[in-house]
């Protein structure tokens, strides 16, 4: 398979604050949700989704490895920052996604929760990107080609479905 190449101009979503430029122009909906978790949900959930660990904090340069202390995550922050939990749930996992009936469920929380310091900011698009990301990171498949919310609804993630 030969390598994907990245668009010559960054890919930018409808109304979307976010810049997706290191993508190919025809990137796959999974592909996309990648780009967004590297840019909007890796810092706080991980780099593999293993949540917010001592060893994925480790990987940080030493000067950011306690955020609470250096003020920018700490309840006194700055107008710039914002307060963190010092947990943050694992998203890829045996039951990482127990708690969401659907695909559907999984969505609707991200777009109402997420990103923790910007709820809601995202595309009705990129959040169906993350969930398509997830659940491919989650190994559930078959995943249609463009997930949405009929699809959503029919894709089961609780336990003994």
């Amino acid at each position: 398979m030969e390598p994907r190449m990245p668009a010559a101009t960054p890919v930018k979503t409808d109304e979307s604050w976010l810049v997706l430029s290191n993508l190919p122009e025809d990137a796959t909906q999974i592909e996309k949700g990648a780009e967004i978790w590297r840019l909007v949900c890796q810092d706080c959930h991980g780099d593999e989704g293993q949540g917010l660990t001592e060893d994925w904090i480790a990987k940080w340069a030493p000067a950011d490895q306690n955020c609470w202390q250096a003020k920018c995550h700490a309840a006194n922050h700055p107008p710039e920052g914002f307060v963190l939990p010092r947990y943050v749930p694992p998203l890829v996992g045996a039951t990482a996604l127990a708690r969401f009936e659907t695909a559907s469920d999984l969505q609707a929380y991200m777009r109402d929760k997420m990103p923790w310091h910007k709820p809601g900011s995202l595309q009705d698009g990129e959040y169906w990107e993350l969930t398509a990301f997830l659940l491919s990171k989650n190994g559930i498949s078959p995943l249609p080609p463009e997930l949405d919310a009929q699809q959503g609804a029919e894709i089961l993630l609780h336990q003994g479905q």
